[in-house]
């Protein structure tokens, strides 16, 4: 089991204040974290534009699909356990949604986590490493509303190297960031994390 420090994260209507710790499991997800620094902007993908348009309110999601690679699993509210670690999906083929981002389709970004793998072979998101840009994420939301996603770019980081900024920073249209461990397998944790950095095309209602 390894642990990692996740500094306190700010959603961008809401706050969070606390320190905590990202308990993984099997498989590593490390430095899931928005360092929330005074009088700080943080930047964005140059590419981005502003499209509020689309925008969405606020809704828990509820499940996730992602047809080019056959994902169609539910999502979870994941939060913070009471010894300060963060909850991760309990199931191979379950999405934990970090509720201290924004819900799927709200200005801002929403970070969906899910395993690579599991003791008994692959994990729900064991294939996210296929998807091209233009690949369609659908994922369903608590009022029945639908936010379809397209998948911008697709990025491979070292554990120590996470992009904290551009995962959780701000963001003036809706974005959408899943997450998984990639490399190899060293020791007891993967050597880097996979982030897929998505945007909202399309809303259903």
């Amino acid at each position: 089991m390894n642990e990692f420090p996740v500094h306190s994260v700010s959603k961008q209507h809401k706050h969070h204040s606390n320190r905590v710790m990202l308990v993984v499991g099997l498989v590593a997800i490390a430095a899931l974290a928005l360092g929330v620094l005074n009088n700080f902007e943080f930047g964005t993908p140059s590419s981005f534009q502003v499209e509020s348009a689309l925008a969405m309110n606020e809704s828990k999601p509820v499940r996730i699909e992602i047809p080019s690679i056959g994902v169609d699993a539910p999502i979870a509210e994941t939060g913070l356990k009471e010894d300060q670690t963060a909850e991760v999906p309990d199931e191979a083929n379950e999405v934990g949604w970090y509720k201290y981002s924004q819900t799927p389709g709200e200005i801002g970004p929403s970070v969906l986590i899910g395993h690579l793998d599991w003791t008994d072979g692959p994990a729900v998101f064991f294939d996210i490493k296929k998807l091209k840009p233009g690949s369609v994420i659908k994922v369903t939301r608590e009022d029945g509303s639908i936010a379809v996603f397209n998948v911008e770019s697709i990025e491979q980081y070292r554990q120590n190297e996470f992009p904290t900024e551009e995962v959780y920073g701000k963001l003036k249209k809706s974005g959408l960031r899943l997450v998984t461990c990639s490399g190899s397998f060293i020791g007891e944790q993967y050597s880097h994390n996979l982030v897929v950095y998505a945007a909202l095309v399309q809303t259903i209602y």
